[in-house]
């Protein structure tokens, strides 16, 4: 497994809103990069295509509220991916907030998706702290 992890970043928003948003895979779409196209959600499922990659498709998984919230490939994934939503509360009325991905590919694929797939969970962690905190940085 290739993990490909993005910046950690201050959240304000609570647990609860966190997990409100990770229980759902329709708010996905508030979150997805414009290089997401054919975005198909329901509660439980979400599908998705990237350019050069093709068909991407995942569902809830395990749920360690409020910590962890993770989104594994479904069976009809073009790659066995688990997208995972960490959620670190501290003592100042924040928590650090980060997206990984943890991708079953070979080393030769690890170094053509290393920026892109970086880039994306990067966009992913910012677009969720705006969603969610209601700012534009």
């Amino acid at each position: 497994m290739k993990k490909f992890t993005a910046d950690t970043l201050d959240f304000t928003a609570t647990a609860e809103q966190v997990g409100a948003f990770a229980s759902d895979m329709r708010n996905f779409s508030h979150i997805m990069p414009e290089q997401i196209e054919q975005w198909q959600a329901n509660e439980n499922a979400a599908a998705f295509t990237i350019k050069n990659i093709g068909r991407l498709s995942m569902s809830r998984g395990n749920m360690d509220f409020p910590f962890k919230f993770e989104f594994p490939a479904t069976a009809d994934s073009k790659v066995r991916f688990t997208l995972i939503l960490h959620y670190r509360p501290n003592a100042r009325q924040e928590a650090k907030v980060f997206f990984e991905i943890e991708a079953e590919i070979n080393t030769m694929m690890e170094m053509m998706a290393r920026r892109p797939l970086t880039i994306f969970v990067n966009l992913l962690t910012q677009n969720l702290k705006t969603h969610l905190e209601g700012n534009a940085e």
